[in-house]
């Protein structure tokens, strides 16, 4: 919303008027929200499928403060599959809400926070699982990278579990090119043995809309990828900010 401000012959109403309209801007830029929503031909979460490898419609509400501090919830239609490493038991949806802190110190971006994965209608509790993570990056201008540490105490069932996310991004003209690779690493045997997940892609942002085409795949799943929900596969989403 803007503010016109009015002249008057009264000099201390129209600086109130002033005080106002510069009160509300600071507001403004204080306090940031935002939506966004996008849709997926698959919906790939460390390598392995969550929708059995169908479309998938997602979307988020976020916040932010001038602070770094930042608060959000997303949301996804997810598949009870029993081929998928993940199987959610009866729930349909996934729901995540996180809260956490970004900020720069010395040209290195930190991200610090908290995620909770919530399944309703789960006949699993162990589905329900808390995250934290710390996050480092940097931009040398021609290219960015980072790497995100997870960790979990009650990962899906099991013990304490870490993921290890490196990235990079190498923008060229409109299009960005990015790569992924992820570790994830299980404390307890009894879940599985650690494996690894890529992901290489390219998007641009085109009246408003994203587009991103990507390429996934697993490697080092215990006893192998047996089913198609770990194997590579494509990916196509168009995503929109508001």
């Amino acid at each position: 919303m803007n503010l016109q401000k009015t002249t008057t012959a009264c000099a201390i109403l129209a600086a109130a008027i002033s005080s106002t309209a510069v009160t509300a801007e600071e507001a403004a830029e204080e306090h940031q929200f935002s939506a966004n929503v996008a849709m997926t031909t698959d919906y790939v979460w460390r390598g392995f499928s969550q929708t059995d490898n169908h479309p998938a419609i997602q979307g988020g509400f976020d916040y932010a403060h001038s602070s770094g501090f930042y608060l959000g919830t997303w949301a996804s239609n997810v598949e009870s599959s029993p081929n998928a490493a993940y199987n959610y038991d009866g729930a349909s949806t996934e729901v995540d809400i996180y809260a956490g802190w970004s900020g720069e110190l010395k040209g290195v971006s930190i991200d610090v926070g908290a995620l909770r994965y919530e399944y309703p209608g789960t006949d699993t509790k162990d589905n329900n699982t808390n995250e934290y993570h710390l996050g480092l990056g940097y931009d040398f201008g021609v290219a960015s990278v980072g790497v995100t540490a997870n960790y979990s105490d009650d990962y899906f069932g099991a013990d304490d579990t870490y993921y290890w996310d490196f990235g990079a991004e190498v923008p060229v003209g409109m299009v960005t090119l990015a790569a992924h690779y992820g570790i994830t690493d299980y404390d307890d045997d009894n879940k599985g043995d650690d494996y690894a997940d890529w992901r290489i892609g390219a998007s641009i942002e085109f009246k408003g809309f994203g587009f991103d085409l990507a390429y996934t795949e697993t490697s080092g799943v215990s006893g192998g990828c047996k089913n198609t929900t770990c194997d590579g596969t494509t990916i196509f989403t168009i995503s929109k900010g508001f």
